[in-house]
C-alpha cells in the first residue's frame, strides 16, 4: 500500500489535511500507475471518475478532434494535479492524458474523495482551488486561442508546452494545429522571437530563454 507521508508530493497535495486516521483509509483507495512513454492515463469525453497527481515524469493533455495529429493543450510536471473535472457530477475528462515517458501517476477514485469535501474544510478548500486554477487557465487558454493576437497565440502555446528545463520538442506543424496558426506564421513569429533574444531554436528543438518576455506577449 502507497504510504503518502513518504511522497514527495505529500505537502502540497490535499490529502496532508487528513487525519492519521482518515489518511490511512484514504490511502487504500489510491492507486500508483507506473507509465511508459505514450500509455495513457485517461482519455477525453470518457466519465471523470478520478483525480490524479503526478509523482514523477511529465503528463501531456491533449484534444483529439479527429485530427491525425492531437492538438496538445499542456504539459503536466511533478507534483501537478490533473482529471480534476472529476469534482463536477456528470462530467467527462475534457482532454487526453498521455505520458510522456516514465511516469509514476498516484490516482484517487472522485467517490472517495466526496466524503472528505463534505467534513474536512481544508481539505475541501485545497481541491477546489486547485479546480479553479484549473478552470482559469482553461478559460484564458479558450480566450486567448479564440480572440488573441498571432503572438499571443504562439506565446501561450510555448509556455503551456515547455518542459521544467524550459525546453519543447515539436514541429513548426504540431505548433500551427495547436494554434490555429498557418505553418507560414508559426515559421516568421519564431524567427522573430529567436532574433529579440526570447527563445532559441535548433531544428524540431526551441528552448525558452526569456520566460517574463514570452508572458508579456500573452497579454498584447
Amino acid at each position: 500500500m502507497h504510504k503518502c507521508a513518504s511522497c514527495k508530493v505529500f505537502k502540497n497535495c490535499f490529502a496532508s489535511t487528513l487525519s492519521n486516521s482518515d489518511l490511512l483509509e484514504f490511502e487504500k483507495e489510491i492507486k500508483l500507475l507506473t507509465l511508459s512513454k505514450g500509455d495513457i492515463v485517461f482519455v477525453e469525453k470518457k466519465s471523470a471518475n478520478r483525480i490524479f497527481s503526478l509523482l514523477s515524469g511529465t503528463v501531456k493533455l491533449e484534444h483529439n478532434y479527429n485530427l491525425s495529429n492531437p492538438m496538445i493543450i499542456r504539459i503536466i510536471h511533478q507534483g501537478e494535479f490533473f482529471g480534476l473535472e472529476s469534482l463536477l457530477n456528470n462530467r467527462n475528462y475534457l482532454y487526453s492524458a498521455i505520458s510522456m515517458g516514465d511516469t509514476v501517476c498516484c490516482s484517487a477514485p472522485k467517490t472517495h474523495l466526496e466524503k472528505y469535501l463534505l467534513v474536512n474544510k481544508d481539505f475541501c478548500s485545497i481541491l477546489l482551488n486547485k479546480l479553479q486554477d484549473e478552470q482559469e487557465r482553461l478559460y484564458k487558454y479558450s480566450i486567448t486561442m479564440i480572440s488573441g493576437s498571432s503572438q499571443a497565440k504562439l506565446a501561450l502555446a510555448l509556455c503551456s508546452i515547455t518542459d521544467r528545463e524550459e525546453k519543447l520538442n515539436a514541429t513548426k506543424e504540431e505548433i500551427a494545429i495547436m494554434t490555429g496558426l498557418t505553418r507560414e506564421t508559426v515559421s516568421r513569429l519564431l524567427s522573430k522571437m529567436n532574433t529579440e533574444g526570447i527563445i532559441e531554436t535548433n531544428q524540431r528543438k526551441i528552448k525558452i530563454l526569456d520566460k517574463s518576455e514570452l508572458t508579456k506577449l500573452i497579454g498584447t
